[in-house]
């Protein structure tokens, strides 16, 4: 038995039994009654062998599997438990929980949450910097035209007419021409 814990302990890498190359522990699965207490097969090996079985397993292992899950999901305690998830789905999916309204529940986490909301918001606008940066040209190209008194021609909004724009906004910044939102 101590044996057994110092091969665990001292385990780095091991070798797959099917592609015979010497991975790291990590890509095994954990295996209990083994004397290692891995798997004898990678992850990959092991993720391919088990789809392998499943695709080329006899129609009548294939009823009993569907079989052994009907009876599985009748038991009481399982019922139970799909039942409470379900419950506790409905509270969160309806309009107030505990006489506290949605919105208002949220608006407190996010104040309770404040810094932790600004570092996704930042983050989520790094990654959609472009995207954003598209939308907020074409609102302004339709502020434009709406403050002109004008309806927004649809050539106005095509992907060259936002490209020119966004040219003409860097053309303003690097000559000085425009305002910056930057506070110094």
């Amino acid at each position: 038995m101590e044996q057994k814990d110092v091969v665990k302990d001292n385990l780095i890498q091991k070798q797959c039994k099917d592609c015979c190359e010497i991975k790291s522990i990590n890509l095994f699965y954990k295996l209990g009654k083994g004397r290692e207490g891995y798997q004898p097969y990678c992850k990959p090996c092991n993720n391919l062998r088990t789809t392998r079985n499943r695709r080329n397993a006899s129609p009548e292992s294939k009823l009993k599997a569907a079989l052994r899950e009907k009876e599985y999901r009748q038991r009481p305690e399982i019922r139970a438990r799909k039942q409470e998830q379900q419950n506790v789905r409905r509270k969160l999916e309806s309009s107030t929980i505990k006489g506290i309204k949605r919105k208002e529940l949220i608006r407190k986490w996010r104040a309770d949450n404040a810094e932790y909301v600004r570092i996704k918001h930042l983050e989520y606008v790094k990654e959609s910097r472009s995207i954003l940066r598209d939308h907020y040209i074409r609102a302004g190209i339709r502020r434009y035209f709406k403050r002109k008194g004008f309806e927004t021609p649809a050539e106005a909004l095509t992907a060259e007419a936002v490209e020119f724009k966004r040219a003409l906004i860097a053309a303003k910044r690097k000559l000085g021409l425009t305002h910056s939102n930057k506070r110094t």
